[in-house]
């Protein structure tokens, strides 16, 4: 549970420092170390020691398949209503990605102890991660412009260290070859940085007042990523499927899960209207905290 104060800490951080004037620059610094340089370095760690089965693939499709709801759906919906293809491509990120380590992780731990935590790492590093990490990349690539070839996708994708990575990753996996010794060392507490690193940067941004008056496409992404996105997997999985094991179970959960941090500072990165994305990280990460309630009172009833 001490993990969960980093949220509130990082965030009042930030706001803190912006009563000492502009914090832009500093927040660019910490948004580009994360991406750059702790993201690859957690991704290195996490994916070479995966071991998988069939029922562990319940959480791990589960961040893929609400991604790829979130770009179908929003594409569409933002055509109908209007909405500027950025502002689209920031939905799609900020709504599409669940916050499945920082907040998944301590909030499983907190519920069901080292099974619950297995099912968090399960659905963020091969499920969100991954999909970030690709499928992500090539939608904040796709709505950063106007025209963007897939040449050019191609491009940012082989320039993206973050994908980079989780290649190697992978492919260190499939050989069986994982980091060790100092390596894994300097990788484990680099890639701790992602955390507190992306938490700051936004609150060094956060404008507090804007919480209180939210656009009306941040109430809709979020609409989708807090209660229709966990709806779904829990008729897919729980009715559909018919699997009632803990997998499927925790995998409703991380499916409600808030706003993912990294997916949110990707958006920012690629221009994809900033200062709704960190508007709908925000609100977010606090809805969820009562949403998610709803949600395990519901499995609970259920099961």
């Amino acid at each position: 549970m001490l993990s969960l104060l980093i949220i509130p800490a990082c965030f009042g951080g930030g706001l803190l420092l912006q009563r000492f004037g502009s914090m832009a620059g500093l927040a660019r610094l910490l948004t580009k170390i994360v991406i750059y340089v702790s993201l690859p370095a957690l991704v290195l760690e996490k994916i070479p020691l995966l071991q998988l089965n069939e029922q562990q693939l319940l959480p791990i499709l589960m961040p893929w398949l609400i991604f790829a709801l979130a770009w179908l759906g929003f594409s569409a919906l933002g055509r109908k209503l209007g909405w500027e293809r950025k502002t689209k491509g920031g939905i799609i990120l900020s709504c599409g990605f669940g916050n499945t380590s920082f907040v998944g992780i301590p909030v499983m731990n907190a519920l069901w102890g080292a099974a619950g935590v297995e099912v968090a790492i399960l659905a963020d590093q091969p499920g969100s991660f991954a999909c970030l990490s690709t499928l992500g990349i090539v939608a904040a690539s796709w709505y950063a412009g106007d025209t963007i070839s897939p040449q050019s996708l191609v491009k940012r994708l082989l320039r993206f260290p973050p994908f980079l990575a989780f290649v190697a990753a992978f492919a260190m996996n499939a050989l069986n070859v994982a980091p060790q010794g100092i390596i894994l060392q300097i990788l484990h507490w680099v890639g701790l940085l992602v955390v507190p690193f992306s938490l700051l940067a936004v609150g060094l941004q956060l404008e507090v007042k804007a919480l209180l008056r939210p656009q009306k496409e941040i109430l809709v992404g979020l609409a989708y990523k807090l209660l229709l996105a966990p709806l779904l997997i829990f008729i897919l999985y729980l009715f559909i499927l018919q699997q009632r094991s803990f997998m499927a179970i925790g995998s409703v959960m991380e499916a409600g899960m808030g706003p993912m941090v990294t997916a949110s500072l990707i958006a920012e990165q690629f221009g994809l209207n900033p200062p709704m994305v960190r508007q709908t990280l925000s609100l977010g990460i606090l809805l969820s905290f009562l949403t998610l309630a709803l949600w395990y009172g519901l499995l609970m009833w259920v099961v």
